[in-house]
């Protein structure tokens, strides 16, 4: 609806809370890009493959905790009836 309006969008992309969100967005991508990059390049404890394992076990403990949520939600449901 909005975003087919061209003049709209360019008079929002000219605001002070739009120009702002943008740069911290960039300021945010750069580092995050950055902090990846020297993780990668410095071998010892970070190495990629720590990294790797890392990531692994954060998905896991993530999955686990969602399934967990969705078996309380169905336990939950099934009590009301």
């Amino acid at each position: 609806m909005f975003t087919h309006n061209e003049q709209l969008i360019q008079k929002l992309s000219e605001t002070g809370p739009i120009r702002y969100a943008a740069r911290m967005t960039v300021y945010w991508f750069l580092q995050a890009k950055q902090k990846g990059f020297d993780k990668l390049s410095r071998p010892g404890p970070n190495s990629p493959s720590d990294t790797t394992t890392s990531i692994k076990s954060f998905s896991d403990r993530f999955k686990n905790e969602l399934n967990k949520g969705f078996q309380d939600l169905e336990n939950q449901r099934r009590n009301k009836h």
